[in-house]
Parts: C-alpha cells; structure tokens; sequence
C-alpha cells in the first residue's frame, strides 16, 4: 500500500531468490495452527505480522454513508480486490476531492492510495508538504494557477494547515507579504478576499493576497 506495486513485486521476487518460500491464502489459526507449524513443519521460531486490525469508528453522524470507509475496507478494497484497475470487479469509490481523517501510518496508507485512485486534494496536500512549487502542481494536474488556489483555499478552509512560506517567500516581496498580513491581523474586520482587495492598495494584485490570506489563516485563523 505504501509503494507502487511494480516496487513491491520486485521486492517479493527479491526475497524469492533468496530462498524465502511465500505461501498464500495460508489463514493461519484456521488452515494451520502455531503449533504444527513448530512441530509438523520443522520452524524454530514463528514470528506474527498480524497488521492492522478491526477498524475503530467514532461514533459520530454520517459514518454510515455511501463513499464512507473505515481505512481497512478501503485499503482492502483498493487493494486486495484490486479495485485500483480500472477493469476491477471490486468497487470503490473514486473521487477527486477525499478526506482522510488520522495521521497514523494507517491513514497515511489510506492517502496514498487515495492519491493513486486519483484524489486531486491528497495530491496537493503531499506536493506543497514536499516544498513544489505551486505552478509545477498546477501543471501537473492540469490546472490554471487560479484554480489551485481555489483548491488551496478549500483544504485551508476545510481546517487543514498547509505551510505554504516556501513559495511565498521565493514568489513575492518581503514587504508585500508583511502589510498584507499586518492588514488581516490587525485591520480586517473578516476575511473576506473583497473586502481586503477594496481595503488595499491597487498595488497589491489579487494572486498576491490570495497567498498571504492563506498563511494568515493557517497560522493564526485556523
């Protein structure tokens, strides 16, 4: 799940070279106890790679609706039942705009493979935390820069903190970015993007407060 799986063949085909003999659909405790395998088959030791186990649910409304998964049906789905091919008999939900909630390895594995179903927003979280530029993630999804910031603006705006300094820093002026921010900490009323842009001077274009109103409120709003 945390590698693509030409990858992960590769290192299974590794492994096999090396002697390590894999068995599948063996469900240990069913098909075959700890004991025979320590008695019957010869093994010295036996080590337990459970994984994951039963999701936990939160108890809050809404859990129960279509396109709403506990990590381990999704990842299971997308998968062990390879709903990730396009011809997959498996379903699952696809869309460009996915929530993961969790910050464990667990919800990592679930927004990777959000991402590779083709999750727009995952993707953006992921590229702006590895520090690309901004124009490069539009680019490479297509979009006008406008509309990444839209996108942009929709994760901040949904609670997510993005750390957007890196480009900020590199694409506009020191002093830009201090009076605009400076104007929603201690004169704007809201944040509202028209109302700062009649607020300001014409100096300002509308990308360039975009920007500073998204460090403003994931450093202080949010």
């Amino acid at each position: 799940m945390r590698l693509p799986k030409a990858i992960v063949q590769k290192e299974v085909e590794n492994l096999k070279a090396l002697g390590v003999k894999i068995q599948t659909n063996m469900v240990i405790g069913r098909v075959l106890t700890i004991e025979e395998l320590k008695t019957e088959y010869g093994f010295e030791a036996v080590f337990i790679g459970s994984g994951a186990g039963l999701p936990n649910f939160m108890g809050i409304p809404g859990e129960s609706y279509k396109g709403v998964y506990s990590a381990n049906e999704f990842l299971t789905r997308a998968n062990l039942m390879k709903a990730y091919k396009a011809d997959g008999t498996t379903p699952v939900q696809k869309s460009e705009k996915t929530v993961v909630v969790g910050g464990g390895n667990v919800a990592m594995d679930a927004a990777r493979t959000a991402l590779r179903l083709g999750a727009n927003k995952v993707y953006i979280i992921q590229n702006i935390d590895r520090k690309m530029p901004l124009e490069d993630i539009a680019d490479s999804k297509g979009l006008e820069m406008e509309e990444l910031i839209d996108e942009i603006e929709s994760i901040v705006f949904s609670g997510t903190k993005l750390n957007l300094d890196y480009y900020i820093e590199q694409a506009l002026d020191e002093d830009v970015v201090e009076e605009i921010y400076d104007y929603f900490m201690e004169e704007a009323e809201s944040d509202s993007l028209e109302a700062a842009m009649e607020d300001l001077s014409s100096d300002f274009d509308e990308l360039e407060v975009r920007l500073v109103r998204l460090k403003f409120l994931c450093e202080v709003a949010n």
